[in-house]
């Protein structure tokens, strides 16, 4: 993504309205992998994916329903050994097509309440783990693009309005085998293969304007200072 995108996806989060206020909207949810998936460095068709497959939305008012029938999918990530700091690894992840920077949440229980919404990953995400460990985590930010009204259902919107950054995390836990073999995470995990399950958490409530409005103050000051290096007669 490049550095006037991601300026014009947080300047809409800052610019755009914060939270809806019915006790109806959903303020959280719950997500999974669905099962173990397998990850080779050999394979194309066996990359590593962010996967939010919808769980449990809970709402404003307390209530919470589980997701039924409606969208899920897997976005595939390019990786690249980050760094290592003593036990800790980093590991970088960037989405291999410009469409899998796209998260779309869908569901329906059972034709009762529903909901459907577009986010958009802001920028290359960091899987972070101690070497040892069979868990990795993710954390990050998911921009709200589009908010679709469902009919035929009680349609329950997300506290987010559309233009809104909202935090997620996603944790992975490896494994050495098909059948469940815990495996443990190294700065060498990717380089062989291993199979994979994940688990996080979703919050629609929209970080604080605060922390956008510096987001966005460090973002033009950083484009300032390059096109000030690139005039012929800066000092």
């Amino acid at each position: 993504m490049t550095f006037p995108m991601k300026l014009w996806m947080i300047l809409l989060a800052l610019f755009a309205g914060t939270t809806n206020s019915s006790a109806g909207t959903i303020v959280s949810l719950t997500t999974n992998s669905g099962g173990l998936w397998g990850y080779s460095p050999s394979s194309i068709t066996n990359v590593f994916s962010l996967l939010l497959f919808p769980g449990t939305y809970t709402l404003a008012n307390g209530d919470s329903w589980p997701s039924g029938a409606g969208a899920a999918s897997s976005y595939a990530f390019d990786v690249a050994l980050g760094g290592v700091d003593g036990a800790l690894v980093n590991y970088t992840l960037t989405p291999t097509n410009a469409e899998d920077w796209a998260v779309q949440f869908g569901s329906a229980d059972s034709g009762s309440q529903c909901t459907n919404g577009v986010f958009g990953v802001t920028g290359p995400l960091t899987l972070v783990a101690t070497s040892g460990s069979q868990f990795a985590t993710v954390t990050g930010s998911l921009i709200l693009l589009q908010q679709t009204v469902t009919t035929g259902c009680n349609f329950d919107p997300f506290a987010a309005t559309v233009g809104s950054l909202v935090p997620f995390s996603d944790t992975f836990q490896i494994y050495t085998d098909i059948q469940g073999t815990p495996g443990e995470w190294s700065s060498t995990s990717f380089d062989a293969p291993f199979d994979y399950s994940a688990s996080g958490e979703v919050s629609f409530v929209p970080e604080h304007p605060a922390v956008l409005l510096c987001s966005v103050g460090l973002a033009v000051l950083g484009f300032l200072w390059k096109v000030r290096l690139r005039l012929p007669n800066s000092r």
